[in-house]
């Protein structure tokens, strides 16, 4: 999945690909509280991931209650969201750039958005698109502001 990511996010502005040393902390730190029924990868005819999505339940209302602290109380706060949340915050996401424009988004959505179904989920909330602001900037507009955008599943 990793290679998938560096390949997907090669040609962006400032990104630099991550390490085997990084992807092994990473791994290690967030894999273990990831829900499967938010996770899909595509994969092609010799198992190479060529897309996938990750999203997780939203933290938000949990690091407020908690004022942003794990201790004394705030680690309850914080896994009782991961449990059940109806607000869902989509972190990862990527294609190979030469199974971009194929169908593979769709598919990874369309797998995640039944987990969401499954789950009572109500609210996604994406991220702006660089892509899309990229193309804003370059059309000589100048955006005053960027808002997160809020897709309601089922």
């Amino acid at each position: 999945m990793w290679d998938t990511l560096n390949d997907a996010f090669d040609n962006l502005y400032g990104y630099t690909r991550l390490t085997k040393k990084q992807t092994d902390l990473y791994t290690k730190q967030y894999f273990p509280f990831i829900n499967p029924d938010y996770v899909s990868m595509v994969v092609d005819e010799a198992d190479d991931i060529v897309g996938f999505g990750i999203c997780m339940p939203s933290l938000t209302k949990a690091m407020q209650k908690c004022n942003g602290r794990l201790f004394p109380f705030g680690w309850y706060y914080m896994l009782r969201a991961l449990k059940s949340n109806e607000v869902i915050d989509m972190y990862l996401n990527g294609v190979k750039p030469q199974y971009l424009h194929k169908g593979v988004v769709s598919v990874y959505h369309n797998q995640i958005h039944k987990g969401f179904l499954k789950n009572n989920v109500k609210i996604v909330v994406t991220n702006p698109s660089w892509k899309i602001i990229n193309q804003l900037l370059s059309c000589g507009r100048v955006l005053s502001r960027v808002s997160i955008s809020q897709d309601v599943a089922g």
